[in-house]
């Protein structure tokens, strides 16, 4: 399914993508729909946080995450 976004983000025709995957277009649509974004997410956190921190021990990483996540998830404007 990923390999069916990235395809479409670089220019490919829904259509293709999904075919090169087993799946329809309305599919590909659907679930770019509810799912798109989190590999975003999972792209900012990575190089925003993860990559950007040391952490000490467990206690340190949960708490510098939480602390990204809730300025992630409060203080910034996100796309609908």
């Amino acid at each position: 399914m990923i390999a069916a976004l990235k395809q479409m983000e670089a220019g490919r025709r829904a259509e293709d993508a999904a075919g090169n995957v087993g799946l329809s277009k309305h599919t590909l649509y659907a679930w770019k729909a509810k799912y798109g974004t989190l590999e975003s997410f999972n792209g900012k956190l990575q190089e925003e946080c993860l990559n950007m921190s040391w952490f000490q021990n467990l206690f340190d990483a949960r708490r510098q995450i939480s602390a990204w996540r809730t300025e992630y998830d409060e203080q910034r404007p996100h796309n609908s």
